[in-house]
C-alpha cells in the first residue's frame, strides 16, 4: 500500500501519511480483513493499482496480467481490478497521455497474459476456472433469492442502494473526495459498473474492499485535508469513532 501511494504521490508525505491512517480506519479493512480472505483481495488490488500507476510498458502489462489471474484464483472480485485498468486507460486516451494504438495494445497484453496463465493452469491441475465462474454466478443468485434483473425498478433500487449503502460504509472518507484527482472519474465507473452489474446486493463492506486504496488516493489529495495538520489527525479520529460503531454493530459468527 506505500509503496503504490508513493508512486502516486511522490514527495508528499503529509498526504501519504493522511492516507495511510484513513485507509486503516475503513470498516470494510477492520472488520472482514481480520475474518476472511478480504486482505488477500487487498493484498493482490494494491500490487495491481502500483502497475496500473506505472507508465506503460510490456513488463508492466504482463505482470499485471499474472495478477489479476491469481487474483482470479483466490476470488472473481479480480475483475474490479481490470475495470481499473479498463478506467485509467480511457482517462490516459481521453487526456491525450497516449494513444489508442498503445493502450490497446497495453490492455491486450494484460488479457493475453492472464488467459496464457489460465490455460497453463487448466493443463497442470485439470481444474476448470470459467466453470468455477459460471457455478459461482449462478449459486450467488440462488443466495440472493432474487435476479438482480427481474424489472427495471428493482434493479434500479438496489443498484442505486449499493451505491448509497458504499458511501455512507466507508464514513467520513467519502465525503472529502477530491473531485479533481486523476483516480475520481476511474473511482466512479467501476463503483457505478460493480454497483449495477446485478451481482452484489447491499454487501458494500467486502464486496467492494477492492475500491478502497482508490478512495484513500482521492481523498489524500483533498486541499480541506492540507489546512491542518492538527485538523487531519481529528478527521483520521473521526473516520476511526465511525469504523468502530460500525464494528459493534456487526454481528461475528461463532
Amino acid at each position: 500500500m506505500l509503496s503504490f501511494l508513493v508512486t502516486a504521490s511522490p514527495n508528499k508525505k503529509q498526504e501519504i501519511t493522511f492516507r495511510l491512517l484513513v485507509f486503516s480506519t475503513f470498516p470494510g479493512v477492520l472488520i472482514f480483513s481480520t475474518l476472511d480472505f478480504s486482505a488477500v483481495y487487498l493484498f493482490f488490488t494494491v500490487i495491481g493499482l502500483y502497475y496500473i500507476e506505472k507508465p506503460l510498458s510490456h513488463l508492466a502489462a504482463i505482470k499485471l496480467g499474472v495478477i489479476l489471474f491469481l487474483f482470479s484464483c483466490f476470488s472473481f472480485i479480480a475483475f474490479v481490478l481490470f475495470l481499473f485498468l479498463v478506467f485509467d486507460r480511457i482517462r490516459l486516451f481521453v487526456t491525450h497521455q497516449n494513444g489508442i494504438r498503445d493502450l490497446a495494445l497495453n490492455i491486450s497484453c494484460t488479457i493475453i497474459t492472464g488467459i496464457f496463465a489460465g490455460i497453463l493452469f487448466v493443463v497442470f491441475t485439470n481444474f476448470n476456472i470459467v466453470t468455477c465462474f459460471t457455478i459461482g454466478v449462478i449459486q450467488n443468485h440462488r443466495l440472493m433469492g432474487v435476479s438482480g434483473f427481474d424489472n427495471v425498478t428493482n434493479y434500479l433500487f438496489r443498484s442505486s442502494g449499493n451505491i448509497l449503502g458504499w458511501f455512507f460504509t466507508t464514513g467520513l472518507a467519502a465525503y472529502l473526495i477530491d473531485y479533481k484527482n486523476k483516480w475520481f472519474l476511474p473511482l466512479i465507473g467501476v463503483l457505478f459498473l460493480c454497483c449495477c452489474s446485478g451481482l452484489f446486493f447491499m454487501e458494500t463492506e467486502r464486496i467492494f474492499i477492492p475500491l478502497l486504496p482508490v478512495l484513500a488516493l482521492v481523498v489524500g489529495s483533498n486541499k480541506f485535508v492540507h489546512s491542518s495538520t492538527a485538523l487531519m489527525y481529528i478527521l483520521v479520529v473521526m473516520c476511526l469513532c465511525v469504523s468502530i460503531y460500525q464494528e459493534s454493530m456487526y454481528l461475528h459468527c461463532v
